[in-house]
């Protein structure tokens, strides 16, 4: 089996207690769903069945593609919408130049979200590229839902990026299911994918 998946209630682990950290409780993120890529990688993975019971979302992901390349973008889409319905724009940075600011999908509506630019295989050996993405106001059925995104990698001085990426799901439904797709080949084993629910 490619997935190992596995679901929990409760807080996200570790933190314990009423720890806080400045006036945000550390209990206020609950884990929803968690993936574990296999072996033989996995084509895509998918958080179905999204509670509506948190104010936003977010995703915590360790990421590696298969594919013969030193990088992938990752694909999102929410609900299974194939519409051109996602737009976004990203700041890159890799350390040789200027930063460059640009419009994900040339600056008009697509049919995918691009949260991740992570590693492919051709990359430094055994080196995952981590990403936070945050989804905002996922259930609320008065606006267009937005997310925004940080990313990046390094390749122990043969190269590598950060990057914040922010877009929109043009879109007045509640978010109840989430894919995450790499724009060639699959995820590869050890990819790691974690959802959680954020209290408000």
């Amino acid at each position: 089996m490619p997935l190992i998946a596995s679901r929990a209630g409760g807080s996200a682990g570790g933190f314990g207690g009423l720890r806080t950290f400045g006036t945000a409780s550390l209990t206020a993120f609950d884990s929803i769903q968690t993936f574990a890529v296999g072996s033989g990688g996995s084509a895509s993975i998918s958080f179905s069945s999204i509670p509506a019971t948190y104010k936003h979302l977010q995703i915590r992901a360790n990421i590696r593609g298969t594919v013969s390349a030193t990088s992938v973008d990752v694909l999102m889409r929410f609900n299974g919408d194939t519409g051109s319905m996602y737009t976004g724009v990203q700041v890159y940075g890799d350390g040789a130049g200027t930063p460059d600011q640009n419009g994900l999908q040339g600056g008009v509506a697509g049919t995918n979200a691009y949260p991740f630019y992570t590693m492919g295989d051709t990359g430094q050996s055994n080196v995952f590229g981590p990403g936070i993405l945050d989804i905002i106001d996922y259930t609320n059925t008065g606006k267009y839902k937005v997310w925004k995104s940080l990313e990046g990698f390094d390749q122990n001085g043969s190269g590598g990026h950060m990057l914040l990426r922010q877009g929109s799901y043009i879109s007045l439904t509640a978010i109840s299911s989430i894919t995450l797709t790499p724009d060639t080949g699959s995820f590869k084993e050890n990819s790691h994918f974690a959802l959680y629910g954020i209290k408000g």
